[in-house]
Formats: C-alpha cells, sequence, structure tokens
C-alpha cells in the first residue's frame, strides 16, 4: 500500500491512508521513532525478556528519540509503513563480534503490538534493520556482518500502513525462548554486551510554524 498518495488536482496535498486524511506536503515528515534494549555479555537464561520503550528518559539520541515510555510524542499522527531490528555493530568502545550478531538474530524473537493489536512476531532475522555499516574489513579473524542489508529500501514495508496515535502503546520486546524440540540445544552465550535498536519508519504530521 502506498504511504502516500497525490491528491489529484491539489498541488502539494497528499491522502495518507492509514490516517484518512489528506495534507499539505510541508505538514508531513519521513522520520522514525526507535529505542535500545541491552543484554550483558555471557549466557543469555531461556526465557529472556528485553522490552523496548519502557526506560527512555535514561537514554539519549543515539539509542531513542522517545521521550514518554511507550508513547510518541502528543499532537503527532503518525503512519507506521515498516519496522526492523538493528544490532548494533558497536557499543562504546568495543565491536561487538559477528559471532554474537549472529546468535541474537538466530535465537531472539521480537513481538511489537500497538496496544493489543499485533504487529510483528518472529525471529530477529525476520526483520531486517535496514541500516548499519557495510563492506569488508581486513581485522584477522572477523568480518563485517549486519541483520539484513544495509539499505532501507531492503526493509519489506508492511502489508497495511498502520496509524499510530499518542494513545497508542508501544509494545515491543525480544525474547529468548527454548527450543526443546531441537535436541541438546543450548541458549546463546555471548563475547560481549549486544545491543538492539527496534526501528518504526513512516510517515508523521507535524506541527507547521511557517
Amino acid at each position: 500500500m502506498a504511504a502516500a498518495i497525490p491528491v489529484k488536482g491539489k498541488p502539494g496535498v497528499f491522502y495518507i491512508p492509514a490516517l484518512g486524511q489528506q495534507f499539505k506536503a510541508q505538514e508531513l515528515t519521513e522520520d522514525s521513532y526507535f529505542d535500545s534494549v541491552f543484554q550483558p555479555s555471557g549466557t543469555i537464561a531461556l526465557g529472556t525478556k528485553l522490552q523496548f520503550f519502557d526506560a527512555a528518559q535514561t537514554k539519549n539520541f543515539q539509542h531513542t528519540n522517545i521521550t514518554t515510555v511507550r508513547r510518541i510524542p502528543a499532537q503527532v499522527e503518525f503512519s507506521l509503513t515498516r519496522l526492523g531490528v538493528q544490532i548494533a555493530q558497536a557499543v562504546g568502545n568495543s565491536l561487538t563480534t559477528d559471532s554474537d550478531i549472529l546468535k541474537v538474530a538466530y535465537t531472539g524473537a521480537l513481538y511489537f503490538a500497538l496496544s493489543k493489536q499485533q504487529i510483528a512476531q518472529g525471529p530477529i532475522w525476520k526483520y531486517p534493520g535496514g541500516y548499519g555499516i557495510v563492506g569488508q574489513s581486513n581485522r584477522s579473524g572477523t568480518g563485517i556482518v549486519n541483520n539484513g542489508v544495509g539499505s532501507p529500501g531492503a526493509v519489506p514495508p508492511l502489508v497495511v500502513n498502520q496509524p499510530v496515535a499518542e494513545k497508542d502503546d508501544l509494545n515491543g520486546y525480544v525474547r529468548y525462548d527454548d527450543a526443546t524440540w531441537i535436541t541438546s540445544y543450548v541458549g546463546p552465550v555471548t563475547d560481549g554486551i549486544t545491543v538492539l535498536t527496534l526501528n518504526l519508519h513512516g510517515i508523521q504530521k507535524i506541527a507547521v510554524s511557517r
């Protein structure tokens, strides 16, 4: 579904299907809301749950742009067009190892809902981030690994864009569950801290001061 449709006979005016309204171009911006969680190094206990959007006040803009717990800003109308999980390739002065990124992507699962409406559920690799550093490295015994391709265009759009209002609860988390159907399954053990960012991308109506 197109996120924004030009209105015939009204230059500079677009119809946003998810919001059911027409807006002038200067009222709209394409942007993201995002939040990050972290997992300490070592064994990740099966059943561990990392909740997004719950501790926004303690973070800075490299890890979140949400200032109210589980809410987008007041008076903002947002059309969610796609979402993805970015696994940080570096945390502070430490580089995240390739093996840690792979373990997180293939043993963690994402759940995201708007209030009680489920939007996404499945393994992290199913929801590529679309960002990050790509290329090659000459560092010994390592490479550059990402959750998916480092291009926003590689992130699958939602089949139906979702309206998000300030009253909607952003309920997102990553969980590491057991896999009893796999014989002798062992949960992940990471070399370092891993940071995961849930990115909600879309089109929003903003207050116009010009």
